[in-house]
């Protein structure tokens, strides 16, 4: 009896670490070029985010954030900004590392 419980909660583990995995695979890290407020949060210019690729994909064509990885790193080592998983972050403005 506790084999089967073993391997239904085993079961469950392996079906959470691989919706996590997922969703994590579906976010984009973008460089902020501008002071943007999306969804009610506040993002700097040169913040990192995290968003879902819709939302990235979304803000790159309206010119407020830059997907390239070269920009992304450019903020994370050079600027020293720390990347933001959009929706996680309580507070209603995020600065840049390098602005605050």
């Amino acid at each position: 009896m506790s084999t089967i419980i073993e391997k239904a909660g085993n079961a469950v583990k392996n079906l959470v670490g691989d919706a996590k995995k997922a969703i994590a695979s579906e976010r984009v890290k973008v460089r902020m070029l501008m002071e943007k407020e999306v969804d009610g949060i506040l993002y700097k210019v040169n913040s990192v985010v995290s968003f879902v690729e819709s939302k990235a994909k979304e803000l790159c064509q309206l010119g407020c954030a830059d997907a390239h990885p070269d920009a992304v790193a450019h903020c994370i080592e050079n600027l020293g900004a720390e990347v933001v998983e959009h929706g996680a972050e309580p507070a209603k403005e995020v600065e840049a590392a390098a602005g605050a």
